[in-house]
Formats: structure tokens, sequence, C-alpha cells
């Protein structure tokens, strides 16, 4: 596989729709700590409205989880450092 040059990458991102997203945080969650403790964590809620994004056309959705919350899953979940 060989490196695109800087006109095929923007040529074939001209191509591409408009990406539509947005941060999410489900509806039963107040913030980013609260969707991943083991208490509010409800994956049937997350799919459904995540579902429900994709049928409105968001395709990109964020959800960055803040250090409490890495700290408390590290051992689930890898997460990458950022900083």
């Amino acid at each position: 596989m060989t490196r695109w040059t800087a006109t095929q990458a923007n040529a074939w991102y001209a191509q591409q729709p408009w990406p539509l997203g947005c941060n999410f945080i489900p509806s039963n969650a107040i913030n980013q700590l609260e969707m991943w403790q083991a208490a509010t964590f409800d994956p049937a809620t997350i799919d459904r409205e995540l579902g429900w994004a994709a049928f409105l056309g968001f395709d990109p959705m964020r959800n960055t989880p803040n250090k409490e919350s890495q700290r408390e899953h590290q051992s689930t979940y890898k997460f990458e450092d950022l900083h």
C-alpha cells in the first residue's frame, strides 16, 4: 500500500459527503463521567440513541471519556493517552 499524494487525497475528499456529527452523551447521563459509571451505563439507551442519530444522517459521533472514567475502566478498555 502506498501513501496517496496530496492531490489524490484531496480528490478523494472532494467526493465525500459533508460529515454531519455531534458530541454524544445519552439521555440518561448528565455528563461524560456519568455515562461510563456502572450505575448509569446503559448499552440499550446508547444503541437506541445512536440508531436515531444514524437515521437522521449523523455519522461521526464523539464521546471522550474523562480521566476518572479512564482510570476506573483501564482494565476493561484500552484508552489512548492523547496528552
